[in-house]
């Protein structure tokens, strides 16, 4: 067994791995499926259910987890509330409550004076639980675990959710939670496991209580997390969405919009703290399986690697500089389609075509806007709570020596799903040029009009990316040049389609041929 090399001690080792049991928990299911873990065993860490891959390893871990269950008392599904069964009902309630009262609930202005709030609880009271109170929140936690630290874990936490409120309503135009409007603080619980008076079933999410009224609960001792704070805190303003499309619930017609409801949320934690080691976790299911489409979820036609797509978000606003709004106006501008759609036509559709293809060919190139920790730590995951025998980054590897290779088409499985992407890499290069050439088919498996984007990354002392001229939609053809110092060549075949949902392939066959070859096809053909 090997331990990840950053942790030097024995017991931080220990803490590392607890963490590791607890960062499965945070891929939630959707994320697991897209890493093939259908044969996965059991185990159980830190008071709830993991997936791990390896027998000898449940073995090894078996008296470690002992230490996880003391070091992580109530370690339980951070990052993906609403993958859980109550997250779902969260939102099925929340659908059934507009259902039940169609009156608009005016939104309440920013500056909040306590003495217009009031409390109201469902899980406990002043007698059984201490409670500190600002603005429109309301912190409470057990009684029997004091006062002194915690009054100073609420005071952060009050100040943390005050900035995602200032930030999402002044800045992108989002809701306060109904609480508010009705003259009831936002509850938020600390939250102990097994431990407190709070229910045992509690985890890190957003529910509807009795009253109509929904609440936070966040576990101990991540309840003052940075990151975990945005994420919930933006969870908090999604809750009055009014536009069907953005919806969470899996029907037939909305059923492909759930992956945008967790990766905003971790998209919205990860730009606030972009320099925070944990704030792309989930960035190696990407690279191990770039196929799969942008949005499916757990329960749709295919495995997906949803909550994973924070790193497009993140991508196509703080580095291709898409204006952040086109990622948050939907929620509250009533609209039907999904956010894919939305997004696409909020950001135009080249430009949305180009920062995807752009995205890709910079996750090919070692995630290079990620910090090296960031990428360290997700590959670690990745590696530790997958099967590598079910990965594929690469469609196709060859070596210099290989070259040429003509109408090469990735096996079906392997096909770009939409919005998605195939990798092709060759290396050992013995040659100064090389060609590439892309024939794609003209429509999908399933009829949907095809689009291809194509880019070349080139990684020597110097990583140099490179976009193919694409004609008709489907074809397009590179020719490029290496020099002694180049190590490796990627070709990227993004499939970048006018269709939002589904899980159809767009199939494409690729050419790579020396440049004193002749090219094998017109694109005019």
């Amino acid at each position: 067994m090997r331990t990840i090399i950053f942790f030097y001690s024995f017991k931080a080792t220990v803490i590392k791995w607890c963490q590791i049991c607890f960062f499965s928990f945070s891929f939630g299911p959707e994320t697991m499926a897209s890493l093939n873990f259908s044969n996965a065993d059991p185990i159980r860490c830190g008071g709830r259910k993991g997936l791990l891959s390896s027998y000898k390893l449940r073995l090894i871990l078996s008296f470690i987890v002992v230490l996880c269950r003391q070091e992580y008392t109530s370690a339980q599904h951070v990052s993906d509330p609403f993958v859980t069964n109550s997250g779902s009902e969260f939102f099925l309630e929340k659908r059934n409550n507009r259902t039940q009262n169609t009156s608009i609930i005016p939104d309440f202005h920013l500056e909040v004076k306590s003495e217009k709030l009031r409390i109201k609880s469902e899980f406990c009271n002043k007698t059984k639980c201490k409670i500190i109170k600002k603005g429109i929140w309301a912190i409470w936690w057990d009684k029997k675990y004091g006062n002194k630290k915690y009054r100073k874990d609420a005071a952060k936490m009050i100040r943390i959710l005050n900035e995602i409120r200032k930030e999402t309503k002044n800045e992108m135009d989002m809701k306060d939670p109904p609480n508010i409007a009705r003259g009831f603080y936002y509850n938020v619980y600390i939250h102990h496991g097994e431990d407190d008076l709070f229910p045992n079933w509690w985890e890190n999410f957003q529910r509807t209580d009795r009253y109509g009224n929904p609440y936070l609960t966040l576990p101990s001792p991540y309840h003052t997390d940075k990151l975990n704070l945005a994420h919930e805190g933006f969870h908090v303003f999604q809750y009055q969405s009014n536009s069907p499309g953005f919806e969470y619930y899996g029907d037939s017609k909305y059923g492909d919009s759930k992956w945008y409801i967790e990766s905003s949320a971790k998209w919205f934690a990860s730009s606030k703290y972009p320099k925070e080691t944990n704030a792309f976790l989930e960035a190696g299911a990407i690279e191990a399986n770039p196929h799969l489409a942008l949005w499916h979820y757990f329960d749709n036609a295919a495995p997906g690697n949803t909550a994973t797509m924070h790193t497009l978000l993140f991508y196509i606003t703080e580095v291709f500089k898409i204006d952040r709004d086109v990622l948050t106006s939907g929620f509250y501008s009533n609209v039907d389609i999904l956010p894919q759609e939305y997004i696409y036509k909020q950001a135009g559709g080249r430009k949305f075509r180009t920062a995807f293809a752009d995205w890709a060919a910079h996750n090919v190139a070692d995630f290079d806007y990620l910090t090296r920790a960031q990428v360290q730590i997700a590959r670690a995951i990745t590696e530790y709570v997958g099967d590598k025998n079910n990965f594929r980054p690469y469609v196709k590897v060859y070596t210099g020596n290989n070259i040429p290779v003509k109408n090469v088409s990735p096996s079906g499985s392997l096909l770009p799903r939409g919005w998605s992407y195939n990798v092709v890499k060759v290396n050992n290069l013995l040659h100064s040029t090389y060609k590439f050439i892309i024939k794609g088919e003209k429509f999908g498996s399933e009829g949907a009009l095809s689009r291809l984007e194509g880019r070349i990354v080139i990684v020597g002392d110097t990583t140099k990316f490179l976009n193919v001229k694409m004609k008709n939609n489907v074809n397009g053809k590179i020719q490029v040049s290496v020099d002694d110092s180049d190590k490796e060549i990627y070709l990227i075949v993004a499939a970048t389609p006018n269709h939002y949902t589904g899980n159809q392939k767009y199939g494409y066959s690729f050419t790579i041929e020396h440049a004193f070859e002749k090219i094998g096809f017109s694109l005019n053909s």
